[in-house]
């Protein structure tokens, strides 16, 4: 019986998660689609889909060097004082030296991380910063933020990749 029900869980998990790809995809195809409505149906996705506190996603201004925070999910308004934010320094920018998302165990600590009083304020404790790489060039970021450290072990990062790079996929092509 309990092989079953995992059987039966496991499933639904996977149809949950092909179920997200699809509306991205037909999102991603819909005429007129702006890059902040792919952001907001992705920030929310990301709370449902890896369990999370609060995700937020930003887009990478290379003129200006700064990341702009386009969507955000599970956060106070206040969030949006921190709208800008420059790429020199932070936490993205290692995740694109190390061509890989970072996990922050504690972003309350960690010196990169530039508002610890916000994230104590939303009760933010450690951190998964995904960049968002298209052929090479630096499309922007998504971070997923969760309450208690010890659960970052527990996200299916394979999957968060992969819906991650059908994000900026489908960041890429649509209108501003």
């Amino acid at each position: 019986f309990v092989k079953i029900h995992d059987a039966y869980r496991e499933m639904g998990k996977q149809r949950r998660y092909i179920d997200y790809m699809s509306e991205l995809i037909t999102y991603a195809d819909t005429p007129g689609i702006t890059k902040k409505s792919i952001a907001t149906f992705v920030a929310n996705a990301l709370i449902m889909i890896a369990k999370v506190n609060a995700s937020t996603v930003r887009i990478y201004d290379k003129k200006e060097d700064k990341l702009n925070l386009i969507a955000y999910s599970g956060l106070s308004e206040d969030w949006m004082n921190k709208k800008q934010m420059p790429y020199k320094g932070s936490l993205v920018e290692v995740a694109v030296e190390q061509k890989s998302p970072l996990k922050v165990f504690d972003i309350i600590t960690s010196s990169q991380y530039n508002s610890p009083a916000l994230a104590r304020k939303n009760n933010l404790r450690s951190a998964l910063v995904i960049p968002l790489i298209y052929q090479g060039e630096l499309l922007g970021s998504i971070s997923l933020y969760l309450s208690h450290e010890g659960n970052l072990n527990l996200l299916d990062d394979d999957f968060i990749s992969i819906f991650s790079s059908q994000a900026c996929l489908a960041m890429k092509v649509a209108q501003e």
